[in-house]
């Protein structure tokens, strides 16, 4: 694939965006069947790893590709076109890795993002914001954190996580990064939803996982206090979707 196949773009852009096609059209390939057969989707994610496309928004300096979300945007419409589950893995990886950003943590962002470029990691989240079932309980040399969370995108199968919950003794929302595949977490299984089922959004238990203080992102602003933060990422927003929309439309692969 040449760069006329995508009139416009920079030559890095091109490269990317022609590996995200290649990659579309090997998920078309079977789309139907793998959605069917519902099973973990170790293989697609392996696809997405092996195209490089994990490492994509990971600055250069800590060895990633050091792009921006504007033709993160055009990959992943070429993508979800083909597979919308694959598209849905994709986006939340890069998005939980990404938040790490909004946390006064740049050394534990920049070690996460090292990690992420050398390892190939592939992220997802614990976190959503409507389950506050999961509970940390300081033990003076970190926390232990108990409890389930529902509707964890890709978590089953992914090398390390985005974790958020209360703990226990002050109603403080903390939010904390954990290897994936720490035996005191298990993944439920429990998702079977037409049209996402390879989107692996299952619950996920948390028995006694310790997490240790250097792992803490952060406290999440209290309600009020997050406003300023989120008017913060407005016009950054505004210029991503407008530099987006005004991209050449992915055709169907």
């Amino acid at each position: 694939m040449t760069g006329e196949d995508h009139p416009g773009a920079e030559p890095a852009a091109t490269h990317w965006l022609a590996v995200a096609d290649e990659v579309a059209r090997t998920l078309a390939g079977d789309a139907v069947e793998r959605e069917q057969a519902n099973e973990h989707p170790l293989r697609e994610v392996a696809l997405l790893r092996d195209a490089g496309l994990l490492a994509l928004l990971v600055p250069a300096e800590a060895g990633g590709a050091g792009h921006q979300w504007p033709l993160a945007h055009q990959v992943l419409r070429r993508i979800a076109a083909a597979d919308a589950s694959v598209g849905h893995l994709l986006g939340y990886h890069w998005f939980q890795l990404w938040r790490t950003r909004l946390f006064d943590r740049p050394d534990l962002t920049a070690r996460l993002e090292r990690n992420t470029a050398e390892d190939r990691l592939f992220w997802a989240g614990v976190s959503n914001p409507r389950d506050a079932a999961l509970a940390l309980t300081p033990t003076g040399r970190g926390w232990r954190v108990t409890g389930r969370k529902s509707f964890a995108t890709g978590a089953s199968v992914a090398d390390r996580l985005v974790v958020s919950g209360t703990e226990d003794t002050s109603g403080r929302k903390l939010t904390f990064v954990t290897d994936a595949a720490d035996p005191g977490i298990h993944y439920l299984g429990d998702w079977d939803n037409l049209g996402q089922r390879l989107s692996a959004s299952g619950g996920v238990e948390f028995r006694d996982v310790l997490v240790h203080p250097d792992d803490v992102l952060g406290a999440q602003p209290e309600e009020d206090g997050g406003a300023a933060h989120r008017q913060s990422l407005a016009p950054w927003d505004s210029s991503c979707c407008s530099a987006s929309s005004t991209s050449a439309s992915p055709t169907a692969p």
